[in-house]
């Protein structure tokens, strides 16, 4: 089969850009031939995965005179919101793409083409070629952006809804995208998501039992809850008994350097470990023993499902669909939750609730590491072979 994934953003960055790359990886082991269009700057290598055609379409150029769009409002990299989009820069998005689509999909002639995130470039996919197999992946992060923003909303639900297929990361996902694009469930079908176990494993160092060693991977960014994280371990004691390390990259300078002042006046150890590759980031959660994750959004985050193959303990806010799928498919998982503030639009907290947040992450926290023992999860149901074999199978069903 020849498979052709789509995606408008860097293909290795970000969670949906890895999970593309690891479905490309599992699709080449399986034999299928395979191409990737997706964004780039117009200073970023063009070398992708060896074996695949890979077709940027690069940013910062005379046709796209912008960073590469983002479908989170902050990335680990200069981008573009959705929401700063013109009617001139929308226009030039889709004649950008488009005009490097249509050569693709002319001469590759895919089977098949996956594109990622149920948003604007899988909208207009599906429009200009529409006798083509079309399917969309749902990421968590495209339908925050349909909630918050106006951009050609008609157009984007029209089109969603006449994919073949589309595939949501777990049930509550699925009941969402049903409600938003008004289409059966019984057309969104349930994917997960899976991890490297390549990369992603406990290599067993003895570990001192103090300081306990906590991590937070992800963008630097209050949406993240990384400011929520720092103020919860300002109040917990005593202060000797723990670090905190904070790994992933930023694109907002004014507020990572609000981060960085709030971390420089914390009552404990913080170090700053930047953006990391996957090899890095699994190496960094070897040496820790705790891995936080205090988001107030996500979709079905992949980083929980990697710390728990290092052997990790994991704390994690309570967000829809998240504990549901962990249940079901790593149901020996020790995932500690905790309940979420309300929000005021969908990523963003109420002021009045952060306080209470803040100090049930702190308690669920230090009983996390009064108690600490480590708990090695089943992650056999969670690779992407598995995802990949899902996918296809859902396909051929058709």
């Amino acid at each position: 089969m020849r498979i052709l994934n789509i995606l408008t953003q860097k293909p290795n960055s970000t969670g949906s850009g890895i999970y593309l790359t690891e479905l490309v990886k599992q699709f080449r082991l399986l034999g299928h031939e395979q191409a990737v269009v997706a964004g780039i700057d117009a200073k970023d290598t063009t070398e992708y995965l060896p074996q695949i055609k890979f077709f940027p379409v690069k940013f910062n150029t005379p046709a796209l005179p912008f960073p590469v769009v983002g479908m989170s409002d902050v990335m680990p990299y200069p981008s573009t919101r959705y929401n700063q989009l013109t009617k001139l820069m929308t226009a030039q998005l889709e004649t950008a793409f488009i005009k490097a689509l249509e050569p693709v999909i002319d001469d590759f002639n895919p089977d098949l083409i996956i594109c990622h995130h149920l948003y604007f470039l899988t909208s207009i996919v599906r429009e200009y070629f529409p006798t083509k197999r079309v399917v969309g992946i749902c990421h968590g992060t495209d339908l925050r952006q349909l909630k918050k923003n106006s951009l050609a909303n008609a157009r984007i639900i029209k089109n969603i809804a006449n994919l073949d297929i589309i595939f949501a990361l777990h049930r509550q996902q699925q009941k969402e995208i049903s409600t938003l694009f008004n289409i059966p469930l019984s057309k969104i079908k349930i994917l997960g998501t899976g991890y490297n176990n390549n990369i992603f494993y406990d290599k067993h160092y003895e570990k001192k039992p103090e300081p306990i060693k906590i991590i937070y991977a992800g963008k630097l960014t209050c949406k993240k809850g990384v400011v929520a994280l720092i103020n919860a371990l300002n109040i917990s004691k005593p202060h000797n008994r723990f670090e905190l390390y904070l790994a992933g990259g930023y694109s907002d300078a004014k507020e990572y350097e609000e981060i960085v002042a709030l971390a420089h006046n914390a009552k404990y150890k913080i170090i700053f470990c930047g953006k990391l590759t996957q090899s890095e980031l699994a190496e960094q959660f070897n040496q820790n023993h705790i891995m936080v994750l205090p988001s107030f959004f996500e979709g079905l985050p992949l980083v929980i499902i990697e710390a728990l193959a290092c052997g990790l303990r994991i704390v994690a806010t309570d967000l829809p669909g998240i504990k549901t799928w962990l249940d079901s498919n790593i149901p020996n998982h020790h995932v500690a939750f905790v309940a979420p503030p309300r929000m005021l639009n969908v990523d963003e907290p109420q002021k009045e609730d952060l306080a209470a947040f803040q100090k049930n992450l702190a308690e669920t926290l230090a009983h996390v590491i009064d108690n600490y023992q480590k708990y090695p999860a089943d992650l056999s149901r969670a690779s992407w072979q598995q995802v990949a074999l899902k996918l296809l199978s859902s396909i051929c069903v058709q």
